[in-house]
């Protein structure tokens, strides 16, 4: 059985047996991840083991680079996916020919976001949650790991969670990542706030080419406003436009979580 290891240290490394066969799976800076079949071989003070290493703060965002190529369905991701550490993917979680992204800044996360995975798990499996930066928000974060580790702990260890936007500092648009995504049937989940300003995304037309199905939960928008039936209007023909049940966390909402 293969075990991950992990060099967080500096650029020099030494193994005590020159003869150890250890694969680079990933690299980024000061971090570089390998695996191997034997553990004795291996000098302790060099490498650590991924599964019982602590994660120093100035290793984070290296580390979370490397781990982001372990996905087989991104941009330029490598089917690696049964290396990733299980408060990413958790073992339960398979994907199939469907794959539903689930993005935002979640800051902070809360239980309307849960409610909207547990709705969209009764009709999907393979549901992915997607934290990114946003550039009308503080994106303030005291640990990214601590963050993930919580949404894990509040979604019951059910999704997958992927950490490859967390930790930029630029506008990431989803149309520039969405339509490299290799994979039969791209889904998207959102809330109905989202969606009644979803004609406003960038190149929105290019998302629409990638998603199969577009799912919507109830939150606190007008769904009998004209904008919002304009915006039906202009994405049902081009897409499953499913909407999900209303539900008693919809009035729930981030920004007001964090001002009050």
């Amino acid at each position: 059985m293969d075990h991950l290891y992990l060099k967080a240290f500096d650029k020099r490394f030494k193994i005590i047996d020159e003869s150890i066969d250890l694969e680079v799976l990933g690299s980024h800076h000061n971090v570089t991840i390998y695996r191997g079949n034997d553990v004795d071989k291996v000098d302790k003070d060099t490498y650590k083991k991924l599964e019982t290493l602590d994660i120093q703060p100035q290793f984070t965002e290296s580390l979370l680079k490397v781990f982001s190529s372990f996905y087989f369905f991104m941009p330029d991701g490598r089917n690696l996916n049964e290396f990733l550490p299980s408060f990413l993917w958790p073992r339960s979680c398979r994907v199939g020919e469907s794959l539903t992204f689930f993005g935002g800044s979640f800051d902070p996360w809360h239980e309307g976001h849960s409610e909207c995975l547990r709705q969209c798990l009764t009709l999907e499996e393979g549901v992915v949650i997607i934290p990114d930066y946003s550039p009308w928000k503080s994106n303030v974060k005291q640990s990214v790991f601590d963050e993930i580790l919580e949404i894990t702990k509040k979604t019951n260890k059910k999704f997958i969670i992927y950490p490859g936007f967390w930790t930029m500092k630029e506008r990431n648009p989803t149309s520039l990542w969405i339509r490299n995504v290799s994979h039969p049937h791209v889904n998207w989940l959102m809330g109905d706030d989202t969606f009644s300003g979803l004609l406003n995304w960038f190149e929105i037309d290019d998302f629409l080419k990638k998603i199969n199905r577009l799912y919507v939960v109830p939150r606190i928008a007008d769904q009998n406003s004209a904008e919002f039936s304009k915006v039906i209007e202009s994405v049902v023909e081009r897409v499953d436009l499913v909407f999900l049940e209303r539900h008693e966390f919809q009035h729930l909402s981030s920004t007001n979580l964090r001002t009050s």
